[in-house]
């Protein structure tokens, strides 16, 4: 083999390889995740979408405010009011779909969109308290759940998270799509056996979308097999292998 075809081999035997846990100069601990290899570099074909798990979902649980998440059973809000009644406390969203306030009774929460949950309590607040009290309400964490992930993934099994965190957190946890065998332009989402979203991971990467999926107790995520591929070589952008339906 020529020299540039040996560099190349080196380079991409490099880039397969975990990330050297030699300190870094600032002092700092290195990043323990290696980039994904580059497909004109690698020793073997690269499945278009294998980029997506190499740990960095799986790393981050998703604690942000978005306001179309919807309120549920064991969800920790933070309820304060001021002024004629002082009152500050982090409850947990009970079976009831409730929350308890003292000297205003249960407020009714569940089912409530993120960005309304504010004004719903201040609204059920004031039947009791006409004037001279503040409200505020917010969403402290998302409710924990344990989700199932099975089907072509490098490790299936039960994985705990939120339920405001993405497919891509459970799929990441459980290693990703099997590149050799899964698909990644079909998971679907079972809850109590029945099918309640269907993702399509390319629409991910190559547009940004995702559909949007509160994740509950119990809930199975499937990869499901791949079907037909097409391999992509020579002078080109992306030598990926693409899947296809």
């Amino acid at each position: 083999a020529s020299s540039s075809q040996a560099a190349a081999a080196a380079a991409a035997a490099s880039a397969a390889q975990p990330a050297s846990a030699s300190p870094a100069p600032n002092g700092t601990a290195p990043n323990a995740l290696p980039l994904p290899p580059d497909p004109a570099l690698a020793l073997r074909p690269i499945v278009f979408g294998s980029q997506l798990f190499a740990g960095r979902f799986g790393a981050v649980p998703f604690s942000g405010f978005n306001p179309d998440y919807v309120i549920a059973t064991g969800d920790r809000l933070t309820v304060r009011m001021w002024g004629a009644f002082t009152f500050e406390a982090t409850q947990v969203v009970d079976a009831h779909g409730n929350v308890f306030i003292p000297n205003v009774g249960p407020i009714a929460v569940r089912g409530v969109r993120n960005a309304d949950l504010n004004r719903e309590v201040a609204t059920q607040v004031k039947r009791v308290f006409r004037a001279n009290v503040g409200v505020y309400a917010t969403l402290e964490a998302a409710q924990p759940v344990k989700v199932y992930v099975t089907g072509f993934v490098k490790a299936p099994g039960l994985y705990a998270g939120l339920s405001s965190d993405s497919i891509l957190y459970y799929l990441d946890r459980a290693g990703g799509i099997d590149p050799d065998r899964g698909s990644y332009l079909e998971v679907d989402v079972l809850r109590g056996g029945k099918p309640v979203a269907a993702v399509n991971l390319y629409r991910f990467l190559l547009e940004g979308r995702i559909e949007p999926l509160q994740l509950q107790e119990g809930d199975t995520i499937v990869a499901q097999p791949r079907r037909h591929t097409v391999q992509v070589g020579g002078e080109v952008q992306n030598p990926y292998i693409f899947e296809f339906k």
